[in-house]
């Protein structure tokens, strides 16, 4: 038998070699039991090696017949040609196809052992039989549909990674990519030809993979495809090559580094490649590419495990020094290089470590080395894997199996064999890490952090949930999804190569969150906001501080996130620390002297300036949570440097084109009036402004002087100035919106005028307006005006305040109203002090009441004051006991707290996790259920204290 008598035997048997042990013979033919015989020592330690290669011996003794007669190599050839995709019978197909893979598999594997054929043949055969495993198949799948190899049906199949550069592993899947030309195959006019491919791809990888009592061919792998958790199994070639274009990574270029047609339309096949090229090879040197990689291989090895060279328990495909780090080695050169030098643009791994040498890219010492180290680690590799026909890279780890092993290695034991294997692991990890000894560190990471390739990679998956992730499979999905591009901020490669490199420290800082898994949503959902990132993922990768302050954001202050989404320019911000000081709080706003003056870019102006200083605000309170008390007036100064700045640009522009009618010599006049919480200095972050615009003029028929426009008059000329003023606060310009408006306190609401004429204003809250509106003024006061308007505007709502009131008619009005808001606006959660009985609406009526009530007394209650000021007034002036006045005083309080923190988190969402704790640590509370309690007593007293004033008015 030339298989074996040629070659020296493997020098040791296995231990314990005796009768027990002996190879059974029974199955063989009488010469091959006899060969048996002649070599036991070789069989028996064969069947303790390998019991999957003793068992196909026993299952087909014709191999050692044949073997008898032919060279192992002819012979595994004739039965590849005898595969030729002929026939009806899928079930026939599918048992040809296994026999021949066991056949030639048992050939391969007794070739390998006894030393016949060295690494490259074994890698050649196992990769001829999977190309002839695709093409046969498909030829019996398409039957008529493709006439012969030659038919031009642009439908190409390509083999990838290790199969795609003729390097298979013993027991290896197949990567392939399979792509139609949209109409070149001649399907039936009704077929769907996207259905067509996706059953064809579907029945390719049943035939191959699916275990019938003879096996399996090849485990099939499809995603290598673009996109696999969001792409079908077959996709149309224009798809393929603008997702590579415009999406494609790093990664997938060293995929397409070994992609060779195997199949189906060889000319398509390589036509794709060359496509493909300029996605492949840049005519740069793209030393970007090898830091791309770099940090794909230090997320396999980020720190535990794995990071230090084993023997035991060692992977040595992924573990240090092993095959994947020799084929970074010469992948990232190539992609470095390749571009310029056709040279090295070659599929196979040995070939191309040449390739660099003589082109003085790595010398030939490490050519040679790290060729040598390959082949051996290849071997232990096919050795590992025929011992069950397992595709397994990981060693034994307990003393007994790795002694058993290193035997079937051929080594005298353990020992023996680890020495070696250590020289080859370390050789290759310092000739890696020449090549990468300029890259960062992420020994900041305990545990692997894998999301490029195709699959969730189970220490990456442990990795997560160490971390403290209890969903780490959708956490590495959503991963996965930001490296193939599903967000609009990751489908440059530059924000993805910068993304790789981030991602360890963005998960450590989420995994500091309270709920990391919560922070990590939230995320995910500021990223799919986000316009672009590189900027975005730069900065932060410049400023790691910067991301535990982002994660404080989504996970504290929803609302936040929500603005910085849409700016990420408010990160300046945090860069510079900008967070407001006391003289900025009360600071009016004021545009340097030389800011462009048109109308437009005052807006952006002013947009900018608000957005960053609200911005900052909101941060110094996230910071400091007892700062909350004060954030009422800043946010109100904010906005009324706002308003006069806007007031005073838009009447400039109407000036410009309409002329002026007579504001400057002050025989007209135009005001803001701020209602609501604008107008008693109570404004949070998310207030809208409730505002009333007044205009005076002694002839509205009048007509302005003209300006670049047609002279219009005066009633048009403040109409329009009304609404410049509005949009200027409310359009969303590329700055975003300023604030949101509601003008709905005007005379008649909605219905009236948008901007009231003073004598009109007068005349209706004279004789129509009703209780609530009379109510609404007791907070009403002028933040901008021309001339004296201001003055006339807040002495008319003064004196009108302090007219004397039909107290029972009071009680009726605001009783009439409590029932409204309490049937249509309920309290959304329990932390909402805004709405429902005793909250802060019903105080705030306590306190409007009352001023209107006794304004005819005192003066002093006749003016707009923030609750706590008003309560204050009311006591003074005898309206409130001591005990309902502090009563009423901690309610306001807390309640003003409470707003202001809930704006920060979002008006209507149930304060958690770390946004309770900003809450808590506000109002100086322990816990939830003290706040809550505390709150509802302020409810009560509240509640109580109206009950008693509206029954002694009725």
């Amino acid at each position: 038998m030339r298989l074996l008598i040629d070659h020296p035997l493997p020098p040791f048997a296995p231990q314990g070699n005796n009768a027990d042990n002996a190879f059974d013979v029974s199955d063989l033919s009488p010469q091959g039991a006899a060969y048996v015989r002649a070599h036991q020592d070789f069989f028996d330690w064969l069947a303790q090696g390998s019991p999957y290669l003793a068992g196909l011996v026993r299952r087909y003794p014709d191999v050692l017949d044949a073997l008898h007669s032919q060279n192992p190599e002819d012979y595994c050839h004739a039965l590849l040609a005898a595969l030729d995709g002929t026939g009806e019978d899928q079930e026939a197909w599918m048992a040809q196809l296994r026999a021949t893979r066991n056949r030639i598999s048992l050939t391969t594997g007794l070739c390998d052992i006894a030393g016949f054929w060295d690494v490259e043949q074994v890698m050649g055969m196992m990769t001829a039989l999977a190309d002839k495993a695709v093409a046969s198949t498909l030829r019996f799948l398409l039957g008529t549909f493709l006439l012969d190899d030659e038919t031009p049906s642009g439908l190409v199949v390509l083999a990838l990674g290790k199969h795609g550069g003729g390097e298979l592993n013993y027991s290896s899947d197949i990567d392939i990519v399979i792509y139609y030309t949209p109409d070149a195959m001649p399907l039936p006019p009704e077929s769907d030809e996207r259905k067509f491919y996706i059953t064809l791809v579907r029945d390719l990888t049943h035939i191959l993979q699916h275990r019938t009592a003879d096996g399996y061919v090849f485990r099939v792998d499809l995603r290598l495809r673009p996109d696999p958790g969001a792409t079908q199994i077959a996709l149309s070639v224009p798809a393929a090559l603008s997702y590579y274009e415009s999406m494609g990574q790093n990664w997938e270029r060293a995929v397409y580094i070994k992609a060779r047609p195997i199949a189906g339309d060889i000319a398509a096949g390589e036509k794709f490649i060359a496509d493909l090229s300029p996605y492949i090879w840049r005519r740069y040197f793209d030393f970007s590419a090898l830091e791309d990689v770099h940090s794909m291989k230090r997320q396999i090895h980020a720190v535990h495990g794995s990071a230090a060279i084993a023997t035991a328990g060692h992977n040595i495909k992924l573990g240090r020094g092993g095959i994947r780090e020799i084929e970074f080695f010469v992948q990232t050169q190539q992609l470095i290089a390749g571009g310029r030098d056709s040279g090295l643009r070659g599929r196979r791994t040995i070939d191309m470590l040449e390739a660099l040498a003589a082109r003085d890219w790595i010398g030939k010492d490490a050519a040679s080395g790290l060729t040598t180290s390959y082949y051996f680690l290849r071997n232990v590799e096919h050795r590992l894997q025929m011992q069950q026909d397992e595709q397994t890279h990981t060693l034994p780890e307990s003393a007994a199996d790795f002694t058993a092993f290193a035997h079937f290695m051929g080594y005298e034991d353990g020992a023996a064999f680890a020495a070696i294997l250590v020289q080859h692991l370390t050789y290759v990890t310092q000739e890696y890490g020449h090549l990468f000894e300029k890259s960062e560190s992420l020994s900041a990471t305990s545990g692997s952090l894998v999301f490029t390739g195709h699959d969730h990679d189970p220490a990456t998956i442990a990795t997560l949930r160490e971390m403290g992730f209890a969903r780490p499979h959708e956490v590495s999905d959503m991963i996965r999804g930001w490296h193939a591009g599903r967000l609009r901020a990751t489908r440059t490669t530059r924000s993805r190569e910068i993304l790789t490199r981030l991602m360890p420290h963005l998960l450590q800082s989420l995994a500091r969150a309270a709920d990391p898994d919560d922070a990590f949503i939230k995320l995910n959902g500021f990223l799919e906001k986000l316009p672009a990132a590189v900027q975005f993922f730069s900065l932060v990768q410049s400023q790691s501080a910067l991301l535990d302050v982002l994660v404080n954001i989504l996970t504290i202050a929803p609302y936040l996130a929500e603005r910085l989404s849409g700016n990420a320019a408010l990160m300046d911000v945090l860069l510079e620390n900008r967070l407001p000081s006391e003289r900025q709080v009360v600071a009016p706003l004021v545009l340097p002297a030389d800011a462009p003056q048109d109308f437009q870019n005052v807006l952006d102006s002013v947009r900018v300036h608000v957005h960053e200083a609200q911005f900052a605000a909101a941060i110094q309170m996230m910071n400091d949570a007892h700062t909350a008390h004060r954030q009422a007036r800043y946010f109100t100064d904010l906005a009324e440097g706002s308003l006069r700045v806007l007031l005073s640009a838009a009447l400039k522009d109407m000036e410009r084109q309409y002329g002026t009618i007579g504001i400057n010599n002050g025989a007209s006049n135009i005001a803001i009036v701020g209602m609501g919480k604008l107008g008693s200095r109570e404004l949070s972050l998310q207030s809208d402004l409730d505002l009333i615009i007044m205009c005076d003029c002694p002839d509205f028929t009048a007509e302005s002087s003209g300006g670049s426009s047609t002279p219009i008059s005066a009633d048009l000329w403040f109409a329009r100035a009304a609404r410049r003023i509005l949009n200027g606060l409310t359009a969303a310009t590329a700055a975003g919106e300023l604030y949101a408006v509601d003008t709905r306190l005007r005379p008649s609401g909605n219905a009236g005028p948008l901007v009231s004429k003073f004598v009109s204003f007068q005349s209706y809250q004279e004789n129509e307006a009703w209780g609530w509106e009379h109510l609404a003024l007791t907070r009403a006061r002028t933040i901008a005006a021309t001339g004296d308007f201001a003055t006339r505007l807040d002495g008319f709502i003064a004196a009108f305040l302090c007219r004397p009131r039909d107290v029972a008619k009071l009680a009726h009005d605001v009783q009439d109203m409590r029932a409204r808001l309490t049937t249509h606006q309920p309290p959304q959660h329990a932390l909402d002090v805004r709405r429902g009985a005793g909250g802060l609406r019903e105080l705030e009526f306590i306190c409007q009441s009352l001023q209107l009530a006794h304004a005819a007394h005192h003066a002093a209650l006749a003016r707009p004051l923030p609750l706590a000021q008003a309560l204050e007034a009311l006591h003074d002036a005898a309206c409130l006991s001591a005990d309902t006045h502090d009563a009423l005083l901690e309610a306001a309080q807390c309640y003003s707290v409470v707003r202001q923190c809930t704006a920060l988190i979002g008006d209507d969402v149930l304060p958690q996790g770390a946004s309770l704790g900003l809450l808590l640590q506000a109002t100086d509370m322990p816990d939830a259920p003290r706040l809550i309690g505390a709150i509802a007593a302020h409810r009560a007293h509240v509640a109580a204290t109206l009950d008693t004033i509206l029954h002694d008015w009725a």
